[in-house]
């Protein structure tokens, strides 16, 4: 299914960048990220991806309930065996299944919504969830770590990718 070959193609960039870097940049509180570090934003997006895999069990999908796995932000192989494991149980689901997405609106709300979604839908999400912030941890890098170069397509929505390539081929800049 062409969703799971695209979180493949992103897992696969934010492996090959987690390559480049050391435990200790990948841990580093960032002034520019509000002292966050790149590893929250790793394990974010990992464990957006959990909580989907986890919603086929009840078919409730709240991307509010996430662990909050403190290795994932000090362990970069730790998140690359993370990715690798949802991979695998991506690759043998189907997609079909429609789901309860369930969450908090308003921080004084005592109880979530809910509305109707699907897999092939979530899935969509998360990649560009995905991609969001890799754009984010990419700009954290071009200001900490500038000798360090990510790809060039490194948090860059396809679209976007498409509309460059078209406006750079037709000499429109």
């Amino acid at each position: 299914m062409r969703l799971v070959q695209a979180t493949f193609s992103v897992f696969n960039q934010l492996a090959f960048f987690l390559d480049t870097i050391s435990n200790e940049q990948f841990s580093m509180p960032l002034p520019l990220l509000h002292n966050n570090s790149i590893g929250k934003h790793v394990r974010h997006i990992i464990e957006f991806y959990e909580c989907l895999l986890e919603s086929k069990e009840y078919n409730v999908l709240d991307y509010d309930l996430r662990k909050r796995n403190l290795l994932l932000e000090m362990d970069k192989e730790e998140c690359k065996r993370s990715m690798n494991l949802i991979e695998g149980i991506l690759s043998g689901t189907k997609c079909e299944t429609i789901i309860q997405l369930s969450f908090l609106a308003f921080p004084e709300d005592e109880k979530k919504l809910r509305i109707s979604s699907n897999w092939d839908r979530e899935i969509a999400y998360n990649i560009e969830h995905t991609i969001h912030h890799m754009a984010i941890i990419g700009m954290a890098m071009s200001v900490y770590f500038p000798d360090i170069k990510l790809g060039e397509n490194f948090g860059v929505a396809p679209s976007t990718i498409k509309f460059i390539d078209i406006k750079v081929n037709d000499t429109i800049y």
